[in-house]
């Protein structure tokens, strides 16, 4: 794991062994919009706390 990794996790975040993570990332297994598809898409004018919340556990499988 390198500088400047944040993980936020409401559920979980699971991580495998021999996982490489570079430097800068963000990792959530929540998020307060969608962006599935044009007609999913949360607009950017709404605030986010207006938004939908999502919150999905999350995994990275080992030698990713």
């Amino acid at each position: 794991m390198n500088d400047n990794v944040h993980i936020g996790a409401m559920e979980s975040v699971r991580i495998g062994d021999n996982v490489l993570m570079a430097g800068k990332i963000y990792i959530s297994d929540n998020s307060h919009g969608s962006y599935k598809s044009p007609d999913e898409a949360s607009s950017p004018l709404i605030p986010p706390a207006r938004r939908s919340y999502f919150i999905k556990p999350v995994t990275i499988e080992q030698n990713v």
